[in-house]
């Protein structure tokens, strides 16, 4: 069974009190003719036949039958004994008062935006047998202050948590090889963050403007972290473990707070404006295995001032890379 779009729900001009979707699709709701209020969706097989509950033998028949009023919807059950396995695309999408939500184990899948903008969201609990969390699932939800992700999850899509401003925690568990695009853009309230030992790529964008995080330890098993992933936040030391080949453009920029980075060797090339205006980054040292830094990697540095390479003289073009009151010291 696929939970479809809530906004495509209502039943006349009757108050609403719950939805419960099993074998068949169920609404119970108070006696009377007030406008129609949806407050609670319930989806669970055990459920009792009473005067108050309306039922549907199909999704496609209530929705004909209902109406949308999504802005009262405060909290959503799904029973542990339904056999709901998917939570389709935007299926809550700008549910403004929803709270609280419960995936039990049967949902297998959660669409895209599902829960896009769902602003007084809190805490939500995501069964063990979702794999990937998709673009845009949980984008917007300001109030969401943390998020329990199983480790069946492989995959943590573009936007995912995208501008859920009051999270400041969160673990990421050792199944997630991939961080898309901006999915933490904008999360300016996350402070700590432990990153799976089985990542593989950080993408564009993924911690930028996230503003108070203010420590990250970068698992040996990143190969690459994209442009501008950790942009504008508050990092104080850096460690680049060896299995990184590439650090790409601006991947670092505007970390005001960075003193202090630590390149391991093995780690290849730093692209352009990597470090621009880290203005409180004094000392960089440059492994052996370097082949390649961007013309402008230690831009407007100001406080910048020894670049050691552990390389022959002049064996890297493009020195000093815009740090202009910095001392290139080569060593070998």
């Amino acid at each position: 069974m696929v939970l479809n779009q809530a906004s495509n729900i209502m039943l006349g001009n009757q108050e609403v009190q719950g939805v419960y979707l099993g074998k068949t699709l169920v609404w119970e709701r108070k006696k009377g003719y007030d406008n129609t209020k949806i407050t609670v969706i319930k989806l669970d097989s055990d459920y009792q036949e009473t005067d108050d509950i309306q039922y549907f033998d199909t999704i496609e028949e209530a929705k004909r039958a209902l109406n949308s009023d999504r802005q009262n919807l405060y909290k959503v059950i799904i029973g542990k004994n339904t056999n709901i396995a998917v939570i389709s695309q935007m299926a809550f999408y700008s549910c403004i008062n929803l709270v609280t939500i419960t995936i039990p184990d049967s949902v297998k899948s959660i669409g895209q935006m599902a829960f896009w903008g769902c602003t007084a969201l809190e805490s939500i609990i995501i069964s063990n047998s979702v794999t990937n969390i998709e673009y845009g699932t949980f984008y917007n939800c300001k109030n969401l202050m943390s998020i329990n992700i199983p480790d069946s999850v492989i995959a943590i899509a573009n936007n995912a948590f995208s501008n859920c401003t009051n999270m400041t925690n969160i673990i990421i568990p050792n199944s997630v090889e991939t961080i898309g695009i901006s999915a933490f853009y904008g999360c300016t309230n996350l402070t700590n963050i432990i990153l799976s030992n089985q990542l593989k790529i950080i993408e564009n964008y993924a911690f930028y403007n996230c503003k108070n995080l203010n420590s990250i330890s970068i698992p040996n098993s990143v190969t690459k972290i994209e442009e501008f992933s950790f942009c504008d936040t508050s990092l104080e030391t850096i460690f680049i473990p060896e299995n990184v080949k590439i650090i790409e453009n601006g991947a670092f920029q505007h970390c005001q707070n960075l003193i202090d980075i630590t390149i391991a060797d093995g780690v290849e090339m730093i692209g352009d404006s990597v470090f621009d205006r880290c203005f409180n980054l004094e000392n960089v040292v440059i492994p052996a295995s370097m082949t390649s830094i961007g013309s402008t990697a230690f831009n407007s540095c100001t406080s910048l001032k020894n670049i050691i390479i552990h390389k022959p003289e002049n064996s890297l073009s493009g020195s000093p890379w815009g740090a202009t009151n910095a001392e290139i010291i080569w060593t070998e």
